[in-house]
């Protein structure tokens, strides 16, 4: 997609926002401290690229450039105030990056603010950095995001050091799904096919069920077919101290199959790294 420029935006946005109202040229001008032929120009350029109509009206095409542009024009502006960049510095300089950056670093920078957002906005303690009965669906926007998850063993001599071998019985990276009614980390079963302890035959296992613990109450994770989904609320939630990396931790109790045969339960801590989030859609 051929991004529009820092100047075009700026128009256009102003225009966007004063729409319903005795809006003009003259009056874009005096807001932006430039001629009223300047402004003519820039919007007779975006007729002609298509994102505007005759009467300077959004076409299907600008609607849908500005659908794309304005919920990360806002996330930056918001990390940039949270940061006591002056709002109408913060503005422009988010029109500049966006303007002019490679998506890769966009996508970097978005990554960060929404994590630095979600930090600022809800560390409690602000030297152990946990964020206590955070509702993720009140900093993320809905969507499906891409996360990293992994499995570690639970046991007093190796405290989330050695994967669990549940580590290897999900697909990953897993999905957080954000919607307006609730919020969840999704994970996809998978079968292990491994040797068994004598070494001389394949075993094929998958898991079969996952409890976890909240608040001194078991709960059970919710299995439909090969997906299991476990609510974001349920997990604790830590951010770093330099407010770039979030991450959740849970306590699970797993059990599967093996062969014929019903493993028993095992302990593991289930981590949910945000450093490996992927960008949102509204899937």
């Amino acid at each position: 997609m051929e991004r529009l420029t820092k100047v075009q935006m700026q128009y256009l946005m102003s225009w966007i926002q004063e729409e319903g109202k005795k809006r003009s040229f003259y009056h874009l001008a005096l807001m932006h401290g430039v001629a009223k032929s300047t402004v003519q120009r820039t919007m007779n350029v975006l007729v002609g690229r298509g994102y505007l109509t005759e009467e300077y009206k959004l076409t299907e095409e600008g609607r849908r450039y500005m659908a794309w542009y304005v919920p990360r024009h806002q996330s930056l502006v918001n990390w940039l105030c949270l940061h006591e960049i002056e709002p109408s510095m913060a503005k422009s300089t988010a029109h500049a990056w966006l303007a002019d950056t490679e998506d890769p670093v966009i996508d970097m920078l978005l990554k960060n603010c929404l994590i630095c957002s979600i930090c600022k906005k809800a560390a409690s303690e602000a030297r152990e950095r946990i964020l206590k009965n955070i509702d993720l669906s009140e900093h993320i926007p809905t969507g499906v995001y891409e996360v990293g998850v992994s499995f570690f063993k639970d046991g007093a001599d190796t405290p989330g050091r050695e994967h669990s071998m549940a580590d290897e019985a999900f697909e990953k990276p897993a999905r957080l799904i954000i919607s307006e009614e609730d919020s969840y980390v999704e994970l996809k079963r998978i079968r292990v096919v491994r040797l068994s302890y004598k070494g001389t035959d394949l075993v094929s296992g998958k898991l079969k069920s996952m409890d976890y613990v909240v608040n001194g109450e078991k709960e059970k994770a919710q299995i439909d077919g090969e997906t299991v989904r476990i609510p974001s609320r349920h997990i604790q939630w830590y951010c770093s101290d330099n407010e770039l990396d979030l991450w959740g931790q849970l306590q699970v109790l797993v059990t599967c199959t093996a062969g014929i045969c019903h493993m028993p339960k095992r302990t593991a801590l289930l981590r949910v790294q945000f450093n490996q989030i992927a960008g949102g859609s509204n899937r």
